[in-house]
């Protein structure tokens, strides 16, 4: 096989391997939104937008998630706003209460958070976002012509999966610094590709049609 074929399919299935992480994602119900600290909560659908202006800039989300009964991995709540990716400095920021407590806050590049490591079917957390919609000018007008959309998913991650995910990809992104040609790097591609051939045919036939999870609430995007 020529190196760059090897290279393609590498890429292509550690992007694959990649995207079975999550096993189920599912929308988050019940979000209720209000102005910071005016505590008059209205419904708020999941995946819309908000801070479409200065009066809106601040608020807070509220939501109670429930594990399902058929989760049986981690458990984490995750949220995707149009913003991946970008400049945390000049996009949607959160702080993100669980039960009462800080827990952590998400931005652009941090957009999921863990619950449980093992999940308990129908255990409760009451989860509370103070949020930054970062629209006012010049921050807002200079970097998207749209407001930020809040979806917010609960979702049963397949922890073995991150790790292999992690394990491959660490040895496969260090050889690509490697210089065409390289002796190291050529045996690194095929010791790679081998290891993910111990995968099995019934694993690299999942693999060729992953579940990337919603992207307000519609399948087959990065969750």
């Amino acid at each position: 096989m020529q190196m760059h074929q090897l290279d393609a399919r590498l890429r292509r299935m550690l992007q694959t391997l990649q995207g079975l992480r999550v096993r189920v994602a599912r929308p988050v119900e019940n979000i209720t939104i209000a102005h910071r600290d005016s505590r008059d909560f209205v419904p708020f659908v999941n995946g819309s937008e908000w801070g479409t202006d200065r009066d809106h800039d601040w608020m807070d989300f509220k939501f109670t998630v429930v594990t399902p009964e058929d989760y049986r991995g981690k458990v984490t709540v995750s949220i995707v706003t149009g913003r991946e990716g970008m400049w945390e400095a000049t996009n949607p920021q959160f702080v993100v209460w669980v039960n009462g407590r800080i827990e952590q806050s998400f931005d652009t590049r941090h957009t999921s958070l863990t619950l449980e490591n093992e999940a308990v079917p129908g255990k409760k957390y009451e989860i509370f976002l103070q949020g930054y919609a970062n629209v006012v000018p010049p921050n807002h007008g200079s970097h998207s012509d749209l407001p930020p959309r809040l979806g917010v998913y609960v979702n049963d991650v397949c922890e073995d999966v991150v790790q292999l995910c992690y394990d491959l990809d660490v040895p496969y992104q260090a050889l690509l610094l490697e210089p065409e040609g390289c002796r190291d790097r050529e045996t690194g591609l095929y010791t790679i590709s081998d290891a993910l051939n111990l995968l099995g045919k019934k694993v690299v036939l999942a693999l060729r049609e992953p579940s990337l999870g919603p992207v307000f609430g519609v399948k087959g995007g990065a969750a």
